[in-house]
């Protein structure tokens, strides 16, 4: 009995040492073949794209005028509110007027009375010169009258020209809006003495159109001017603005002037868009960010920047062939498509481009590629919407 006992035992330690061992050999097994590495993979695609280019632009009044007194004499009255805006031809401020009315009516005075003695002496000029054609009077006395005449001619041609100026000097007294614009702070209030030398009595900024300026690199410029030469006469960009709150600004621009030098520091040029400002959203002085969109659109291969590495020896990405076995590509990039960045040379369409988990992985290996439509999906909701990649 004991010994059938003891072969029992002996029986089921043998079992379990056999299980244990088989259990061994498969954990063996399983560790001489691991799971193949997973990474992330997107198509390379071939879309048509619209390029475009960002800078940080200023907004600067389309006109801006500094209001100064012509004239001295005491401010009477400011007809503005500061901050509001005025019509072309409102007065917005008065000097006195007296003196300057007193200037005229002393001129005209002059003037009259220079016409009754031209008169007088037209009629003396027109007697000597009957007399001395019948040689009744001396030729003295004939050129007497003539020099009498065009003397007065003279005089009353000065006092025709000092009236004109009092009149002028009369009209500066008040100080008119010269175009439809918004007025600035005003650094003088009536009662006091204001002249030539008194700086400026306040600003007017044109309201309506208003320019954009902006500096671009020596390089776009020549691209800009290259196509600019075979498009007839417009630009072949659209300007357009975001604001600095990040909204979109609602009206798009013209680029109206490109300065005559680059600057030799920096080697960028200085460019002026004008936008229409209805609303006078745009305030000169306000810092924007100006879009330049190429008119025309063009097919790009596009990638995820993020599958964008590089080494010593330039750009390179991590792709993943039809046996799933990973190769390292040399590229050459192009211009940002939002997410996306286009590639020059290097890809073919529909190839995957390995976007995650390239540390883990090196060229040769086989993975488990997981498909990621990023670059498809940001294509069909742009279309979706109605628009193109956007290119920065």
């Amino acid at each position: 009995m004991l010994t059938q006992k003891r072969g029992r035992c002996f029986f089921l330690l043998t079992c379990i040492a056999s299980a244990i061992l088989i259990s061994a050999g498969c954990s063996r097994e399983q560790e001489k073949t691991p799971p193949l590495p997973a990474v992330i993979v997107t198509p390379v695609i071939f879309d048509d794209i619209t390029s475009s280019v960002s800078y940080i632009a200023q907004a600067v009044a389309d006109e801006e005028v500094d209001l100064i007194a012509r004239v001295e004499g005491f401010l009477e009255k400011r007809n503005f509110e500061e901050g509001n805006f005025v019509k072309k031809g409102d007065v917005l401020l008065f000097i006195e007027r007296a003196y300057y009315k007193a200037k005229v009516d002393a001129a005209k005075a002059q003037v009259e009375q220079e016409n009754a003695l031209l008169k007088d002496a037209l009629i003396e000029y027109d007697r000597q010169k009957s007399l001395f054609a019948k040689s009744a009077v001396s030729k003295r006395d004939f050129e007497k009258a003539e020099t009498n005449k065009a003397s007065l001619e003279a005089k009353k041609l000065a006092d025709e020209a000092n009236l004109e100026l009092a009149r002028l000097n009369l009209s500066y007294t008040e100080i008119k809006a010269p175009f439809d614009g918004r007025m600035g702070k005003s650094f003088y209030s009536a009662g006091n003495l204001v002249n030539p030398s008194s700086g400026k009595l306040a600003t007017i900024v044109k309201t309506g159109d208003i320019k954009v300026e902006f500096y671009i690199s020596e390089a776009l410029l020549a691209e800009y001017l290259n196509n600019k030469k075979d498009k007839a006469k417009d630009s072949i960009f659209i300007p357009s603005l975001i604001l600095p709150d990040g909204s979109v600004y609602g009206h798009k621009g013209k680029i109206d002037f490109i300065d005559n030098k680059i600057n030799s520091s920096t080697g960028t040029i200085l460019l002026r868009s004008k936008f229409p400002n209805p609303d006078n959203i745009l305030i000169p002085g306000m810092y924007v960010k100006i879009i330049l969109t190429d008119k025309e659109h063009k097919k790009s291969l596009l990638i995820p920047s993020s599958a964008i590495q590089e080494d010593q020896s330039g750009k390179f990405v991590m792709i993943v062939d039809k046996q799933n076995k990973v190769q390292t590509r040399k590229v050459e990039t192009g211009t940002r498509a939002g997410i996306n960045i286009v590639i020059e040379k290097g890809l073919n369409d529909g190839e995957l481009v390995i976007t995650e988990g390239m540390q883990k992985v090196r060229a040769g290996m086989t993975v488990t590629p997981i498909r990621d439509n990023a670059v498809q999906n940001q294509k069909t909701e742009n279309a979706a919407k109605g628009e193109k990649n956007n290119v920065q």
